[in-house]
Order: C-alpha cells, then sequence, then structure tokens
C-alpha cells in the first residue's frame, strides 16, 4: 500500500513538472517535494570506483523511508536501460518498465537482473559489443552501492531551481556515514 501511495506522488509531482516551465534537477525537486508531502525522502548519490570489470560511476536517485521500508524511487527508471538498436524482444522488455519506479530494494534487484541479462542478450543478437555500462554488476552498482544520503541537499536544490544537516543513511546496502571515516552496512 505504501509503495502505491507513494508512486502515485511521485507520479503526479513528475507529470506536474514536466508540464512546468521550471527546469532543473528533478531528483532534487521530488525528493523536496516528497518531503513536503510528509515522507522521510532524500536525494541518495551512489558512488563507486573504477574496478577491472567497469568504469568508476555515479547515480542519484530518491530515497524514502515509510515506516519501516526503505522504497527506491527513479524518475528516469526506463531511461537507465536504454541501449543502442535495441531488438524488438528488448524494446518490448523496456516498454514494461516504469519510466518513474518506486520499490524495494529487493524488487529492484531482480529488475535490474532480467532487464540487464535481456540488454546482453540484445546486444549479442545484434553483433554489437556489450559494454561494461551495460553489465548487471554495474548497473546493479547505481542503487546497491555505498551511497550518501542528503535530505537538505535535496532541499537547496529544489530551492534553487525554482529560483529561491539531516543527512543520514537507513535501509540495507552499504552506506557511507560522513561522520565516520569508514563504511557501514545499514540495517
Amino acid at each position: 500500500m505504501a509503495e502505491r501511495n507513494l508512486l502515485a506522488d511521485a507520479s503526479r509531482i513528475l507529470d506536474k513538472a514536466s508540464n512546468s516551465k521550471i527546469k532543473g534537477n528533478c531528483t532534487a525537486m521530488l525528493a523536496a517535494r516528497l518531503r513536503s508531502l510528509g515522507y522521510d525522502a532524500a536525494i541518495c548519490k551512489s558512488q563507486w570506483d573504477k574496478n577491472p570489470s567497469f568504469p568508476a560511476g555515479e547515480h542519484e536517485y530518491v530515497d524514502a523511508v515509510v515506516g519501516t521500508d526503505r522504497l527506491l524511487v527513479d524518475a528516469g527508471f526506463r531511461s537507465e536501460f536504454e541501449v543502442a538498436r535495441p531488438s524488438k524482444m528488448y524494446r518490448a522488455i523496456i516498454q514494461l518498465l516504469p519510466q518513474a519506479f518506486v520499490s524495494q530494494p529487493h524488487r529492484l534487484q531482480q529488475i535490474v537482473v532480467v532487464a540487464s541479462e535481456a540488454a546482453w542478450h540484445s546486444l549479442k543478437k545484434n553483433g554489437l559489443h556489450v559494454p561494461p555500462w551495460r553489465r548487471h554488476e554495474y548497473m546493479r552498482t547505481k542503487w546497491f552501492s555505498a551511497y550518501h544520503r542528503a535530505v537538505e541537499e535535496a532541499e537547496a536544490k529544489d530551492n534553487s531551481a525554482r529560483g529561491s544537516n539531516n543527512d543520514g543513511n537507513r535501509g540495507g546496502g552499504l552506506a557511507v556515514d560522513d561522520s565516520a571515516s569508514e563504511a557501514k552496512t545499514g540495517g
């Protein structure tokens, strides 16, 4: 029930934003507006270092804690899985993915595995090389690597987009706490 309500609120916010003249950081605006509706929402910025399997990178999404559940909200979810020259089957799979995604981390993990495998098959079918940033391990890292949860940053970015420190880390996965020098797992 909480997921459906959050999805409805996030979709409404994103629809209004797409129809407005205000442009800017969609993730920050979404987090700030969800907070104004009473959600414990913040920008989560995950970052990872280069390793032998894939390049370094970063990704922003919204983290919302509803009761005891951590829900991930990604405003541009479908676009994260786009590939060059997709096969007909992959195009159909991608169309099933929502543009705005709201879910618990374990469900997201399952979707990432299926969509990444489908991307791999699509690229191979078309005789294309599968770049490291389209492999399951890299895609998984976007939402499941060390992250920084920033509430004030979301509000500041949203205010600057319109013209005008409550940090924390929650939920599963690896979380980085700026006040400590070591990474910790959330729980």
